[in-house]
């Protein structure tokens, strides 16, 4: 794409969350011009006032019209929905795009659009435990991993596209497919917000004293949106489980080294873990 593409463009973002309204400002910074539909009048109230968008309303037929790329940046659920509202609320064949935590649901959602509808699914895998609009950071994307997922119906010029949006922001495109994509976030993302909310949960009143810096960053996940969290969960429940029993069995693996006689056996297992936590920060680099 050549340079100041966008600003010959505008995309509608539909939800303007901390997703949402980040994607927001980092597309108007790169000159697009940026409606919204939103249905929450306090979020309209702060879009508006802050100038987060060109342009915004709570009914999306009087808006969405504009628009060559509409985004769906609400949770998954309500994606679902919307892509069902879709072709009521739009007459055109504009490109969709989604900012949704799982992908197999969505993209079959997608995939059922009428033929006129474009689409790719994305995951950008970023993001905050604060999920509201005040938090929104335009470079929230700065070097994150923005998952695409092509369908079947997908066109080469629209690979190119999509792609081009997402470097515009500072994120950089990895495409998946979406069964693999739900799979690897199960273990990446979805199980540690389990396991933070479950060590949250397990923590004595009398204990909280004590808690320290190890603590409150191993627990950070547990303060993520629950409607978020529940969503994802409705919609990737089976990889979870599969990963949940994963997890639960090296944690029992574990439990059984702490026994007398298996200090060596303790300090490998232990020693792999560490390895596997610096191949991560490798991986940033």
């Amino acid at each position: 794409m050549k340079p100041g593409f966008l600003s010959e463009k505008t995309i509608a973002i539909i939800g303007l969350g901390l997703m949402g309204g980040s994607l927001a400002l980092a597309l108007r910074r790169q000159g697009a011009r940026i409606i919204a539909y939103e249905k929450d009048a306090e979020t309209i109230e702060l879009a508006r006032k802050n100038k987060i968008v060109d342009q915004i309303s709570n009914e999306p037929e009087s808006i969405l019209w504009q628009a060559e790329v509409i985004i769906l940046a609400t949770p998954v659920s309500a994606i679902l929905d919307i892509i069902q509202q879709l072709p009521n609320w739009y007459d055109g064949s504009p490109l969709v795009m989604d900012m949704g935590s799982t992908k197999v649901e969505i993209c079959a959602a997608l995939e059922r659009l009428p033929a006129r509808f474009r689409a790719i699914g994305g995951h950008p895998l970023c993001g905050k435990e604060l999920s509201s609009l005040k938090y929104a950071d335009e470079q929230l994307f700065r070097d994150a991993v923005f998952a695409l997922c092509a369908l079947p119906s997908t066109l080469p010029q629209d690979r190119v596209f999509a792609e081009a949006i997402v470097t515009s922001i500072g994120a950089r495109p990895y495409w998946i497919e979406p069964r693999l994509h739900d799979q690897y976030v199960a273990a990446t993302s979805h199980v540690p917000y389990l396991i933070a909310n479950a060590l949250a949960s397990v923590v004595a009143e009398e204990a909280l004293t004590l808690v320290g810096p190890g603590l409150r960053s191993t627990t950070r996940l547990a303060a993520s949106s629950l409607q978020m969290m529940a969503d994802i969960f409705q919609t990737n429940r089976q990889a979870i489980l599969d990963q949940l029993t994963t997890y639960l069995g090296q944690l029992e693996k574990l439990k059984g080294l702490l026994e007398p006689g298996h200090e060596d056996e303790l300090m490998i297992a232990l020693s792999n873990g560490q390895q596997q936590y610096q191949r991560f920060i490798r991986s940033e680099a």
